[in-house]
C-alpha cells in the first residue's frame, strides 16, 4: 500500500521536456476538445475526445469520458487525492520480487509532454490537448520499467521514416505495427522506414510483452486517395445524424469512425435491437449492443451472449430458427461471440463454417467474404489459413474490370463492401496494386453508388438506400481506420457517462397525415455554464429513408435552466412518416447533446 500511496504523487517521467503542473486554478474553455486515451496492458481501451463543459481537473475529465461506473478509485482525504485502482475493468498487478503495475497519467500540451507531480484530481486541464492514462510497471525498488516515448515522423513522397526515442535515447526493437504492412521493428537508431500506397494506414508503436515497456503511441499515415475515404465518411456521419434509430451495422460504423464521446451517447440512444428469434438476430444484437455501449449480457433482462452460445449444437452450428443453417449465420455468430470475448466451442464453430466451403469458396462473393472475415481471428485452427488463401484467390478471380464485384449478374455495393471488410480483417490492403483493375480500385467502384451523402442501388427488385448505405459505411469505416471494426470494438459501458442535457416531450397529442404537427419539448441544461443549443424538428420518410422537411431553433440556456421549445410543419397526406426532435450543439458540428424524441405519424 505504501508504494501505491506514493504513486499518487510521483509519476516516473524520464524525458527531458518535463514541465511542472500549474499552480493556479482555472478550467479549460467551454467548447474546447481534449482527447482522452486509456492504454491498458495489452491494448488500447479507450480513445475519444471530450468536449469541455465545466471540467477543471483531470479526474473531472476522466469521469466525463468514461463515466464513474468505469472508474475504480480510492479517495485519501488527508492528501485530497484519488488513487486509480482500475479503469474499464483493468487493474494493476503485483508480482513479488518481479514487478508491479499501477495506473499513471501524463498530458500533452502542444508539442510538450508533461508528467505532473500531483494526483489526477488536482491536475488542471487548462490548455491540455490530450490526457493519457496508462499501465506503468516498476521493479521491487520502484525503478520505472515503463517509459513515455517521443515519436517523430518524416516523409518524402510515399516514403515515411518513424523515429522512436525515450529522452535522448533511441528505442530499438520497438514494435511498429502498420495496417496492411504488418509488424516491423525499429533499428538501433530507433527508426523504421515504410512505404505506403493508397488509403489510410494505422500505426501502433509499442514494446514489451510481459508488461508495457513504453506507452503505446498511435499514428495515422494518409496515402493517396485518403481524401476520398475521409470525405465519404464525413458525409455519411452527417447523413446518420438525421436518423431516428440505428441497425447493428450502422452503430458499428458510427462507433468506429466517431471521435467525440458525445457521439457514443447518440449511438446508445438510437440503437434498436432486432426483436426476432434466430441465431443471426442474436448475433446482430450482440454486435450492435457492444457498438452502442450497452451490455449484451444484460439488456432488458436478456443475455444475448448466453442465448447465442447455448444455441450451438453438437455439429458446431448455431441453430435457433429454421433459417440458421447457413454459412453467414455461423460467421456472424463467431464474430459476435469473439467481440463479446465469450466462451463457446470455437473449433467446432470454425470447422462447421469451413464445411460449407467448396473448391475454396462459400458459393458466392458475399458469402465467401463474410466467412473469411469470421475465420480471420482463428488461423490457429487447422486448415483455416489454407482456406482463407484459397478464398482470396477466388475473390481475385471474381473481381470485375471496374474494380468491383457482382451478385445476381450485376455489380453492387453490397459485394464490394463485403470484400473490402474481409480483406481488411485479414490484414490485406483492398486498395493495393494486386486489387487494382484497369486503374480502378474497390474504393472507386464503391463510390460510384454514392449520391449526395448516402448510397443507392437500383436493381430489378427496386431501389434500396438503407442497406446500400449502411453496408458501404461499414467498408468505408474499415478503410478510414485501417483496421477491422470487428476486431477492434469491444464492450464498453457508457451508462455512467453524464448527460449534459435532458429533453422531455411536454405534449402527448397524436400526429396525423395531412395535418399540422407541433412537437413541444422541455430542455434542461444540466451543466454549470451557459450553453448554446439547437433544437431541430425533422419530418422523416420511413419508406425512403430520408428527411422530408425540418425546422430548427437556437437558444442559450443558463446553468440548470429549463426551457420549453416547439417546432413543427404540415405533414403530407400520404406516406409513412415519423417526426423526430434532435438536440444539437449547432447546425455545423451537429453533435448530439441528448437522446432524440421520436413520434409516430398515424
Amino acid at each position: 500500500m505504501k508504494k501505491k500511496i506514493l504513486s499518487m504523487f510521483l509519476v516516473f517521467c524520464l524525458i527531458l521536456n518535463f514541465v511542472p503542473a500549474f499552480s493556479r486554478i482555472s478550467n479549460a474553455r467551454t467548447g474546447d476538445v481534449i482527447k482522452v486515451r486509456i492504454e491498458g496492458k495489452n491494448r488500447t481501451l479507450f480513445d475519444k475526445e471530450v468536449t469541455v463543459t465545466n471540467e477543471v481537473y483531470g479526474y473531472d475529465l476522466l469521469k466525463t469520458a468514461l463515466g464513474e461506473g468505469n472508474i475504480d478509485s480510492i479517495y485519501y482525504e488527508n492528501w485530497d487525492a484519488y488513487f486509480i485502482n482500475g479503469l474499464l475493468g483493468e487493474t494493476g498487478e503485483y508480482r513479488e520480487n518481479e514487478f508491479s503495475t499501477d495506473w499513471m497519467y501524463y498530458a500533452v500540451k502542444g508539442n510538450q509532454v508533461i508528467c505532473p507531480m500531483v494526483a489526477i484530481n488536482n491536475f488542471e486541464i487548462e490548455d491540455v490537448d490530450e490526457l493519457v492514462m496508462y499501465i506503468s510497471a516498476s521493479d521491487p525498488v520502484w525503478n520505472p520499467l515503463t517509459y513515455i516515448p517521443t515519436v517523430d515522423i518524416t516523409n518524402i513522397g510515399n516514403q515515411y521514416e518513424i523515429s522512436v526515442q525515450q529522452s535522448v535515447y533511441a528505442v530499438s526493437n520497438a514494435n511498429v505495427d502498420v495496417s496492411y504492412i504488418g509488424k516491423l521493428h525499429t533499428d538501433q537508431d530507433g527508426k523504421v522506414r515504410i512505404e505506403v500506397g493508397k488509403g489510410i494506414y494505422d500505426v501502433i508503436i509499442s514494446k514489451g510483452d510481459e508488461y508495457p515497456e513504453i506507452v503505446r503511441q498511435h499514428l495515422t499515415i494518409e496515402g493517396e486517395d485518403s481524401y476520398k475515404i475521409k470525405g465519404a465518411v464525413e458525409d455519411l456521419q452527417q447523413y446518420y445524424k438525421m436518423k431516428g434509430q440505428y441497425s447493428f451495422r450502422e452503430a458499428l460504423a458510427l462507433n468506429f469512425t466517431s471521435r467525440n464521446i458525445s457521439e457514443l451517447k447518440d449511438i446508445k440512444s438510437k440503437y434498436r435491437i432486432n426483436e426476432g428469434h434466430s441465431a443471426s438476430a442474436y448475433a446482430g444484437n450482440i454486435i450492435g449492443l457492444i457498438a452502442s455501449g450497452n451490455n449484451p449480457r444484460d439488456y432488458n433482462g436478456q443475455n444475448f451472449v448466453e442465448m447465442l452460445a447455448n444455441s450451438q449444437n453438437e455439429n458446431g452450428k448455431f441453430i435457433v430458427s429454421q433459417w440458421d443453417d447457413y454459412p453467414t449465420t455461423i460467421a456472424y455468430s463467431i464474430i459476435a461471440l469473439d467481440m463479446a470475448e465469450a466462451q463457446y466451442d470455437v473449433e467446432g464453430a470454425v470447422n462447421a463454417l469451413m464445411n460449407f466451403a467448396n473448391d475454396g469458396n462459400f458459393g458466392s462473393v458475399d458469402d465467401t467474404a463474410i466467412s473469411i472475415m469470421a475465420l480471420a481471428n482463428h488461423k490457429d485452427v487447422a486448415g483455416v489459413t489454407e482456406l482463407i488463401d484459397q478464398s482470396i484467390n477466388y475473390l481475385k478471380e471474381q473481381q470485375l474490370s471496374t474494380g468491383g464485384f457482382e451478385a445476381w449478374g450485376a455489380e453492387n455495393p453490397y459485394s464490394i463492401a463485403a470484400v473490402i471488410q474481409a480483406l481488411v480483417a485479414n490484414g490485406i490492403d483492398p486498395l493495393g496494386e494486386e486489387w487494382v483493375k484497369n486503374g480502378n480500385t474497390m474504393l472507386d467502384a464503391l463510390l460510384k453508388f454514392k449520391e449526395d451523402n448516402y448510397f443507392k442501388y437500383t436493381s430489378q427488385w427496386g431501389t434500396d438506400i438503407d442497406m446500400a448505405t449502411e453496408q458501404a459505411f461499414t467498408a468505408l469505416a474499415d478503410l478510414y481506420r485501417g483496421r477491422s471494426m470487428f476486431q477492434n470494438i469491444r464492450e464498453f459501458d457508457i451508462s455512467g457517462i453524464k448527460h449534459e442535457f435532458t429533453v422531455n416531450r411536454t405534449g402527448n397529442e397524436t400526429f396525423y397525415s395531412g395535418q399540422e404537427a407541433k412537437l413541444e419539448v422541455n430542455i434542461k441544461n444540466n451543466t454549470e455554464v451557459n450553453r448554446q443549443v439547437t433544437f431541430i424538428v425533422v419530418l422523416y420518410d420511413k419508406d425512403e429513408g430520408r428527411m422530408v422537411n425540418y425546422t430548427y431553433l437556437t437558444k442559450i440556456l443558463k446553468p440548470f435552466e429549463n426551457e420549453d421549445i416547439a417546432g413543427g410543419f404540415l405533414i403530407p397526406e400520404s406516406g409513412n412518416f415519423e417526426v423526430k426532435g434532435f438536440l444539437w450543439d449547432n447546425m455545423n458540428d451537429m453533435n448530439a447533446l441528448a437522446e432524440p424524441v421520436v413520434v409516430k405519424v398515424e
